[in-house]
């Protein structure tokens, strides 16, 4: 059957089991195999571009609901100011100086990004980072990696099923597909960032013998 949506995914991992009394679980599986696959993967569909302005006086800023981690952090000014991420201890000894001015370095705290100095007026922020896989659902149906990759899906949740349904042995066959599926994700992202890079260097060979 196709693999397109959360119902057919849900309806394939239960013909995979050859079990019909696992509707809840299944949804778990796939959550489970969610939260491995951000913990692994950084592809270029999971950047996001985020802008927010400080808070005279308050070195907090709220990360995003799904964010992973950062790519790019900067002061949105003339001239752009690249923020700089330092360890929480390093940035809280620097605040100690009770400094104000325009932020030059970042850390993270829970959900709160803190900047050093502390902003002395309004600055807008500019954040490049991954977020995290928009989570199937029955509202939210399908998403860019089930659309390319739904082996990655299925494989993940079988192998999630094990410590529920015990000694399925095919469980080291899952594993393997599994894995293989995270590999070519992998592969696929990185041939595309760089694609035409080699062409452009022949190009420019041949025009400059």
């Amino acid at each position: 059957m196709a693999l397109t949506s959360y119902s057919e995914l849900k309806t394939t991992i239960a013909n995979y089991l050859n079990r019909t009394d696992l509707t809840t679980p299944i949804e778990d599986f796939i959550t489970l195999t969610e939260s491995k696959l951000n913990r692994v993967l950084r592809l270029r569909a999971m950047q996001k571009r985020v802008s927010t302005d400080t808070t005279t006086n308050d070195a907090f800023v709220d990360l995003p609901n799904d964010f992973l981690e950062t790519v790019q952090f900067y002061v949105d000014s003339d001239p752009n100011t690249v923020l700089d991420y330092v360890n929480p201890t390093e940035i809280e000894l620097d605040n100690l100086r009770e400094t104000s001015g325009k932020p030059q370095q970042y850390t993270i705290m829970g959900s709160e990004f803190k900047l050093n100095p502390i902003p002395d007026s309004v600055y807008t922020l500019k954040l490049t980072y991954f977020g995290k896989i928009p989570a199937l659902s029955d509202s939210n149906t399908t998403n860019f990696l089930l659309s390319n990759y739904p082996q990655v899906y299925l494989y993940g949740a079988l192998v999630e099923a094990q410590p529920y349904i015990m000694n399925d042995e095919r469980l080291t066959t899952w594993i393997s597909l599994y894995n293989e599926a995270v590999q070519l994700i992998i592969r696929d992202d990185e041939q595309g960032r760089y694609s035409g890079r080699t062409a452009f260097a022949m190009k420019t060979d041949s025009a400059n013998p």
